[in-house]
């Protein structure tokens, strides 16, 4: 192990960072320095955000895909992440919306669809104030089922209306 020169990041194979032989992850973010795993993440969720994918992020900082989520889900840049989430989804959303109006054929509507749909399942996940459902979370799957027992006169049935739509 040694420090690579110029970013201060630690590394196993300094030739893997740069597209090396090496596929194996190089940096352990658990073993950095709290501001050196700041200043990784922060440059891996801003080129997330610039449109890069994580699976092409990871390997080209010499970080496993895994420990990259990880990281990015649990550490102190969650909120980021999650926006950069949404906004990732809503762009999808936008895109296959395009697609479905401009699809040369039934193939192309097709995966347009699937697209939107995909980015609607992630909306819903990521933005449900605005996507989801609007059953609040505590009463989600619950049926309320009232029954009344009691005598009921005949008087009361004879005096009530009945009307039927026809």
């Amino acid at each position: 192990m040694m420090l690579q020169e110029g970013t201060g990041l630690v590394v196993d194979d300094p030739g893997a960072i740069n597209g090396g032989s090496s596929s194996l992850p190089v940096i352990r973010l658990s073993e950095l320095l709290p501001a050196q795993r700041a200043e990784v993440l922060a440059g891996a969720l801003e080129r997330y955000r610039e449109g890069e994918s994580l699976y092409e992020i990871a390997p080209s900082i010499g970080v496993s895909k895994t420990s990259l989520y990880r990281h990015l889900l649990n550490g102190e840049l969650a909120e980021e992440w999650k926006e950069a989430k949404i906004s990732h989804a809503l762009a999808e959303l936008e895109e296959a919306e395009l697609g479905l109006k401009t699809a040369p054929d039934m193939l192309g509507i097709t995966r347009a669809r699937e697209r939107a749909r995909a980015a609607q399942w992630h909306l819903e996940r990521l933005l449900r104030r605005m996507y989801g459902n609007d059953v609040p979370q505590d009463l989600a799957g619950r049926v309320n089922i009232s029954i009344n027992v009691g005598v009921v006169s005949k008087e009361h049935v004879v005096n009530q209306e009945v009307s039927v739509v026809k």
